[in-house]
Order: C-alpha cells, then sequence, then structure tokens
C-alpha cells in the first residue's frame, strides 16, 4: 500500500441509482354521460317517421291530393324539421280529378309541378307515379314536351330497361319531336342526335346504326306522303335489306330500290357510300 495513495489506492466509484420508471399516464377523463332520451321523445320520432313514410307511399300511388294534406298536418303537428321535400309541388296535381282531366290537362298540372320541385329524386317520383296510374304509353303521356320525355326517359333508364328507353326516343322522332341530345343520359342515342337530320330520318338511323330495332309496320305504306310516312316506310324497306339472307334477293333488291326513292342519302349511307 502507497503512503502517498498510489493508484492501487482509488476508491471504487459508487454504483448509479436505478433510473426512475416514467410517470404513468393519467387517466382519460370520464365522457359525459349522453343526456336521457325521455320516452315521449322516442314516441314523437317514430310517429313523424311513420307519417313521412305514409306520405311518401301516397305519392308513389299517385294519390296526391291525400298525399299534400297528410304533409301539411306532419308539418303542423312535428314541425319543419320533418317537412317532407318538395311537398309545394303536389298542388297542381292534387288539385286534377283524374277521372274526368284529359292528357293535356295532366301534362300540364305535371310540368307545373316538376317545374316547382327541387329535388331530381322529386321529379322522378312524379314521373313515376304517372306512368304507373296511367293507361296510356310513355310518348301518350309525354305528348310533345321534351322535359317531360326525358324524365320518363331516364325512369326507364334507372329500371334498367334502356331497351324500353330507346324505343321511346325512336317514337318520339318517328312523331317529328326535335329533341336536344343533353337531355338523353343514353350516350349512343345522344350521338345519334348530334346528326344533322330531321327527326323521322333520324329514326331510321338509329335503327342502321343498331340503336334500336326497326318499328312494326301492319302494312306497307305505297303511298308515302308525310315525313312520318316515308320514315316509316324507309325503316321497313330497311329491316329486309339488313337481312338479305332472309328475303327472297328479289325482295331484297326491290327494298333498296324503294329506300333510294325515299332518301338517296341514307341509302347510300346504308350500301357503305356515306
Amino acid at each position: 500500500m502507497s503512503l502517498f495513495g498510489g493508484p492501487d489506492d482509488v476508491p471504487e466509484a459508487a454504483p448509479s441509482a436505478p433510473e426512475a420508471p416514467p410517470p404513468a399516464p393519467e387517466p382519460p377523463a370520464p365522457e359525459p354521460p349522453e343526456p336521457p332520451v325521455h320516452p315521449a321523445q322516442i314516441g314523437l320520432f317514430g310517429a313523424a317517421a311513420a307519417a313521412r313514410v305514409a306520405v311518401e307511399e301516397l305519392i308513389a300511388e299517385a294519390r296526391f291530393g291525400e298525399a299534400l294534406t297528410k304533409a301539411r298536418e306532419l308539418e303542423r303537428s312535428f314541425g319543419s324539421f320533418f317537412a317532407v321535400p318538395d311537398a309545394a309541388c303536389l298542388e297542381p296535381l292534387a288539385e286534377l280529378d283524374f277521372a274526368s282531366a284529359g292528357l293535356p290537362a295532366i301534362r300540364d298540372a305535371w310540368r307545373r309541378a316538376r317545374d316547382q320541385a327541387r329535388h331530381s329524386w322529386r321529379r322522378q317520383d312524379l314521373a313515376a307515379a304517372l306512368v304507373r296510374k296511367l293507361p296510356a304509353t310513355g310518348l301518350e303521356l309525354v305528348g310533345t314536351d321534351v322535359v317531360l320525355l326525358a324524365d320518363v326517359a331516364e325512369l326507364k333508364r334507372r329500371s334498367d330497361r334502356v331497351d324500353v328507353e330507346r324505343l321511346l326516343v325512336r317514337d318520339a322522332l318517328l312523331a317529328g319531336m326535335d329533341l336536344e341530345p343533353d337531355v338523353i343520359v343514353d350516350e349512343a342515342v345522344r350521338n345519334l342526335l348530334r346528326e344533322d337530320l330531321e327527326p323521322e330520318w333520324l329514326a331510321c338511323l338509329g335503327v342502321m346504326l343498331g340503336v334500336w330495332p326497326a318499328p312494326v309496320v301492319s302494312e306497307p305504306i305505297e303511298d308515302a306522303r308525310t315525313a312520318r310516312e316515308r320514315a316509316l316506310a324507309f325503316c321497313d324497306c330497311l329491316s329486309v335489306a339488313m337481312r338479305p339472307a332472309a328475303h327472297p334477293p328479289a325482295a331484297v333488291i326491290a327494298a333498296r330500290i324503294r329506300m333510294r326513292e325515299l332518301n338517296r342519302d341514307l341509302h347510300a349511307r346504308h350500301m357503305g357510300g356515306g
């Protein structure tokens, strides 16, 4: 051992103290309890919801007067929170006596109701109810109103009956209705409507392009005078010319000659020359 404290006499270092554990996380603050729901509140919401469903069912059945009355009672009883959207648009149809009203009056009321509806789904509800209620075909129902035609066509499209929608447009064109492409959802029909042709001939072009089948012509139209008659006669010939294997050669030749007489441009297009 060294007198002056040599290296051998250096005291050992004291062991380091263990690290303190991290502080425990504070427990989360308890969530405030949900306010109790009074049984009367549950009954109130249940009754309002049931009344709202009843209104929509009446609209679907085209019982517009009853639907409007019930919608007004619903808002009076439960407040604006439960108001039926676009209830005011039912007024023109609620005032109508369907038993005695003709199609022009029904069309006018439908158009006024449609113009008041702010939601597209409500306009579709009106179209669906009227199509189900009235025995008239879609084209008879809409007449020459292209906006109503677009509503019915969209209704058919949403029900996955595109063929019906296209037939509706075809028949509208044969009736001479000018349709704007933008009112039609079906892309093939929209492209067809952009062609620079009269409506009746657009219907024929649609047959040529396979957009829709040729209209049924009960009897051959020998003396075609009106635009509709000429277009129908052309389509009748086209249905023969497009299926040459199913007809005698003489019939196919006669059909093509008649097509050329009725519309040279479309005949050339059919034959591949335009």
